[in-house]
């Protein structure tokens, strides 16, 4: 078995690798990639540099270059620390970082913090009455994206 894990682990040039570590063995909600998805897009959308987010974020470089080819050439995790720079360096809570296929413009904004933190405050009734507009409102674009499809 050992030298099984060894040769894969050569042969794909992956030094720190487990059996377990490889894609087609990986789990699609992988929080890590989830987590390195979601800072790679606010990079790009806000034209950060690896560099320049490891400044802000007060980790080195080579920890942002880790995340970056996160589950490419290697599956080491990001460290709570790298993490906790990360959203730290753009403002934000870290859960926001951590849901997956979220819109670009719902990650850097204080709008999402805001509503968790205000709907956890609510009483019941005041939760039962956000959960029943966001169904309501969930129907009228469900409804729309059908006419769309349909026109």
């Amino acid at each position: 078995m050992r030298q099984e894990i060894a040769f894969k682990c050569s042969y794909d040039k992956h030094r720190n690798a487990h059996f377990n570590a490889y894609p087609q063995n990986m789990n699609k909600t992988d929080a890590s990639l989830v987590f390195t998805a979601n800072v790679r897009r606010l990079m790009d959308s806000r034209g950060d540099s690896q560099a320049a987010l490891a400044g802000r974020a007060k980790v080195s470089q080579r920890a942002i270059g880790d995340l970056m080819t996160y589950g490419r050439s290697h599956f080491k995790n990001p460290t709570l620390k790298t993490i906790e720079g990360i959203a730290h360096a753009y403002g934000v809570p870290v859960w926001t970082l951590m849901l997956p296929d979220a819109p670009i413009e719902l990650l850097g904004e204080k709008a999402l913090p805001a509503l968790v933190e205000g709907y956890v405050t609510l009483e019941s009734v005041g939760r039962t009455a956000v959960q029943n507009t966001l169904s309501q409102e969930l129907r009228y674009h469900e409804a729309k994206s059908q006419q769309r499809k349909s026109a």
